[in-house]
């Protein structure tokens, strides 16, 4: 004969068990939400700088004030160019960490995404940034989709074009984002591709 008593225990111990177990379950995927929601909050350093901007990693090729990304990864960019742009050029997800950055370019796009990889900018906790363009193309022209988040603010402004441009969605969850585009013109725009 069994112990009811005993019984009873046992089963309470395998609840207890089976209840933390969900509890860390849930726990460790609030932390994985976190992360792909917020971004890293590190990565790659590169400071931007007329005719010295300089990074401390793979995966960023420097040209003149052409900074481009060859490879997937997290990048945490500050600085600012007078005359330049961003380039990312990889098939591979980037995460661009905007923590103080001005880029300015006048011929192009200032973040001109080549690559079909998606992009996610991150806005850096208390970070003023400025992307801006005066030709017709669109300040960011991506290939992929664009995801913006963080905490910081960026403002896109464009003297004759878009403010964005994507084939890829484009989705905000997080920071404070401010367009001002061309008259006429589309802030944000979604192309589908042929």
């Amino acid at each position: 004969m069994t112990n009811p008593k005993g019984g009873g225990a046992m089963r309470a111990s395998k609840r207890s068990i089976l209840l933390a177990a969900v509890l860390l379950s849930l726990t460790l995927l609030a932390g994985c939400q976190g992360v792909s929601r917020k971004g890293n909050s590190t990565g790659v350093p590169v400071t931007l700088a007329d005719g010295a901007s300089t990074s401390e990693g793979a995966g960023v090729e420097i040209a003149g004030d052409t900074v481009t990304f060859t490879q997937g990864g997290t990048y945490r960019l500050s600085g600012t160019l007078t005359e330049g742009t961003l380039r990312v050029d990889t098939q591979d997800p980037v995460e661009l960490i905007l923590d103080g950055v001005a880029v300015k370019n006048s011929t192009g796009p200032a973040l001109d995404v080549d690559g079909e990889g998606d992009l996610l900018l991150t806005l850096a906790e208390g970070a003023e940034n400025t992307l801006t363009t005066a030709a017709e193309d669109p300040v960011v022209e991506a290939k992929g989709s664009v995801t913006l988040t963080g905490e910081g603010s960026l403002t896109l402004a464009s003297e004759s074009g878009h403010g964005l441009q994507s084939k890829g969605d484009v989705t905000v969850t997080g920071g404070s984002l401010t367009v001002t585009a061309a008259g006429g013109k589309a802030a944000v725009t979604v192309r589908l591709p042929p």
